[in-house]
């Protein structure tokens, strides 16, 4: 998948000349990518997901009564075979973004025509970026903005 990647950055750089536009590029084939992925997804986990809603929906009917019992929400749970591991099935649409993700990291690291390229407040593109006292903090700052998105998109659905 990084060669995919590394040949799809390669045409575009080399056609438009453009940082901005190669990025843009990469990032709108990527978010297709997923969103056809996870259109997919979203039907086949649809009905255990409306199982695990309908279980939460149960579990604090049973703790809005004030008298939250371990022994309550175990038999709500034996009652309609729920296992707490099915909440994963939530994540799997992250998950299958990840090997995506890594690869447009590797395919961006290793990219020629990045190499000595300034933007914005960056010496080098190629590099990692040693802001703060050799420190990078723009992993932290896309963990961030993707961890925004994630709950953002999670509260329209």
């Amino acid at each position: 998948m990084v060669l995919v990647y590394e040949k799809f950055l390669s045409s575009i750089f080399s056609s438009s000349d453009s940082f901005f536009i190669t990025i843009l590029f990469i990032a709108l084939l990527n978010g297709a990518l997923i969103k056809v992925i996870e259109g997919s997804l979203s039907q086949m986990l649809s009905g255990a997901i409306k199982f695990n809603k309908f279980i939460t929906s149960k579990e604090k009917s049973i703790k809005k009564t004030g008298k939250v019992n371990k022994a309550d929400i175990l038999r709500l749970h034996e009652k309609y075979s729920f296992n707490p591991l099915y909440r994963i099935v939530e994540i799997v649409p992250f998950l299958i973004q990840l090997p995506f993700l890594i690869s447009i990291y590797f395919a961006v690291l290793s990219f020629f025509g990045f190499q000595n390229l300034e933007f914005l407040f960056i010496k080098d593109l190629s590099k990692p970026d040693n802001l703060i006292y050799n420190f990078n903090l723009l992993p932290f700052i896309m963990f961030t903005i993707s961890v925004l998105i994630i709950k953002i998109e999670k509260k329209t659905h």
